[in-house]
């Protein structure tokens, strides 16, 4: 059994991830946000993601290291802000917000699972 496959608790306040998206590639990681997201409860419920958040445009050499470590022992990898929002999204999350240190290569990210109305919303600008 994997992250991925495991069972979480329902209608949680919070739910914490920390140091853990970055081990999967991104098809895994989409089925732990979307089991995550199946458990979490619209307008309630909130995702903390705690990790090593890249640079969109040129990383520190910590960050360069650790991407490429992740690429080559696990075939994952750090990710950027925008591209941890649109894994979020793919699996029904929505950003909320972000508290990211400036002088250190990590932070958090808040995401809501998105409701009936969000959807319709995308849906409709599609």
């Amino acid at each position: 059994m994997t992250v991925a496959d495991s069972s979480i608790s329902s209608d949680a306040r919070f739910y914490y991830y920390s140091a853990i998206l970055h081990d999967w590639p991104n098809v895994e990681c989409i089925k732990i946000l979307r089991n995550v997201a199946d458990a979490m409860r619209p307008g309630y419920s909130k995702l903390l993601i705690n990790g090593i958040i890249l640079r969109e445009t040129n990383p520190t050499y910590f960050e360069a290291c650790k991407d490429l470590g992740m690429m080559a022992a696990m075939s994952a990898k750090e990710r950027t802000m925008s591209q941890l929002i649109a894994l979020a999204a793919e699996a029904g999350l929505q950003y909320v917000g972000e508290y990211v240190n400036q002088n250190a290569d990590n932070g958090i990210v808040e995401f809501e699972k998105r409701g009936p109305i969000e959807d319709a919303k995308e849906a409709f600008s599609s």
